[in-house]
């Protein structure tokens, strides 16, 4: 028997599936060609790449959601009550993910106070620490300083409204 629905019909009702989708390919997409850009240091293009990667997967869930079409049979109904997020986490487990968000400002703080910069490389400020050992000084790296801890605290900063 053939389909008597137009391919156009066909097309819009599975919209949400190929945004979700297009949404993690494009991610894919996006985070290889990241990685595999020129840069002088090994991790910084691995963490874009990733937190490019989230976001475009985030934002295709997003469209996904926006172009769901509303259900064309009857409808069932629920009483609606707002949402908090007190609501969404578990009261024992807020006081665990508030210490942990203190353990990553600390940890942020920490490196960004103790590292120093690439001797040879001014540019990459933050990025190592420098310690004395008999006498000598030397540079040990790759240290969490802001050079590499600064773009992923803005990664956080950029995905936990959008997530929220």
């Amino acid at each position: 028997m053939l389909d008597t629905v137009p391919l156009q019909s066909r097309i819009l009702d599975h919209a949400d599936h190929y945004a979700r989708w297009s949404g993690l390919a494009i991610g894919i997409v996006v985070a290889r060609h990241l990685v595999t850009m020129a840069s002088g240091d090994i991790a910084l293009p691995l963490v874009f790449a990733i937190t490019a990667f989230g976001l475009c997967a985030v934002g295709g869930v997003l469209l996904g959601d926006a172009l769901t079409l509303p259900p064309q049979e009857a409808v069932r109904t629920a009483s609606l009550a707002p949402r908090l997020i007190r609501d969404q986490v578990p009261p024992r487990m807020a006081p665990l993910l508030l210490v942990q968000a203190m353990f990553l400002v600390g940890l942020l703080v920490v490196g960004a106070v103790t590292a120093s910069s690439v001797v040879d490389r001014p540019d990459r400020a933050g990025s190592v620490v420098n310690v004395t050992c008999e006498g000598m000084r030397t540079s040990l790296g790759p240290w969490p300083g802001l050079y590499y801890s600064g773009p992923m605290f803005a990664a956080l900063a950029v995905a936990t409204p959008v997530c929220v």
